[in-house]
């Protein structure tokens, strides 16, 4: 009995409609329909009726499907369990991340992965820390990577890890009186109008937090516009718009700015790699979660732009 006509019994079964089932399927409805005539003509019975457009089984159909399911299922365990007993790692994974750890940190992370684990396939989005953590909460998401967030408060069933934490600077514009100096103080800009990061993003709790700190809780910064992506905030102030805070990433940086250590304000950034706590986690999800953990220090070297 040849197997693919038992796994099309079975899409065909659950779509109840033989046009569906062959898009899932990836055959034409011509060669599935043949598929499921040569099944019934080598068990002698004809297991599915029309109903209309639909296609549905019969009693007989009904009885052969339960023990169809059994045997794919039995088979599938058994091709799990002798790809863990040989160490090999199948699936897919869903991965989501801000900005600077897709530019920085990820790309070799998933590169030597890659080499080690060539049958995952990771699909991979970019997204801030709330959409990061929503997705985590609806199921969307096997793992993320993100920034500072209300872990106990707003997010208790998500697990955390730190991988690292990125340092960061005040980004001014070639030009700009300041653009002379490598570090300056909080009083230096405290006057000055700032493109900022909106409220969805992490780096903005940490920016604020920093600078409630030494100037109190009811300073706020002077804002020409909110941004929820480094890289455009850079290129706005390389064109004069604003200063800007950003982290220690070498790939975001034009030649147009200067970047500059604040000493009064603890300027950190923390990363974490994120999880769903109580919900089933694939071996393949769980491999990336552990070599993450043991290759924290994979980033890109900072190296401050030259002038």
């Amino acid at each position: 009995m040849n197997w693919e006509h038992l796994i099309y019994l079975k899409k065909v079964a659950e779509c109840e409609h033989l046009t569906r089932a062959s898009e899932e399927l990836f055959i034409s409805p011509s060669a599935l329909s043949k598929a499921i005539a040569n099944l019934e003509e080598e068990l002698g019975i004809v297991l599915f009726e029309k109903s209309g457009r639909n296609i549905q089984l019969n009693r007989y159909g009904k009885m052969f499907y339960n023990y169809v399911v059994k045997a794919t299922d039995e088979i599938e365990e058994g091709i799990h369990f002798i790809q863990r007993a040989a160490n090999v790692c199948t699936g897919d994974i869903r991965v989501s991340t801000i900005f600077s750890v897709g530019t920085n940190y990820l790309p070799e992370l998933l590169s030597r992965f890659n080499k080690e684990h060539p049958q995952i396939h990771i699909e991979l989005s970019q997204k801030t820390t709330r959409q990061i953590l929503s997705e985590l909460g609806a199921n969307q998401l096997d793992l993320g990577f993100c920034s500072e967030f209300n872990h106990s408060e707003e997010y208790p069933s998500i697990c955390r890890d730190l991988l690292y934490a990125e340092e960061i600077f005040l980004a001014v514009p070639a030009g700009h009186p300041l653009s002379d100096r490598t570090e300056v103080c909080f009083d230096d800009i405290r006057d000055e109008t700032f493109i900022s990061y909106n409220h969805a993003t992490g780096i903005a709790s940490t920016i604020n937090k920093a600078i409630e700190k030494i100037a109190g809780p009811d300073f706020h910064l002077k804002t020409s516009f909110l941004i929820n992506d480094p890289y455009t905030i850079t290129h706005m102030v390389a064109k004069g718009l604003g200063l800007g805070f950003v982290v220690e990433n070498s790939s975001l940086y034009t030649a147009n700015i200067k970047l500059l250590k604040v000493t009064d304000l603890n300027f950190f950034h923390p990363i974490y790699m994120v999880w769903k706590d109580n919900v089933y986690m694939s071996p393949a999800a769980n491999a990336l979660r552990e070599y993450a953990l043991c290759h924290r220090n994979l980033r890109t070297p900072y190296i401050r732009p030259a002038f």
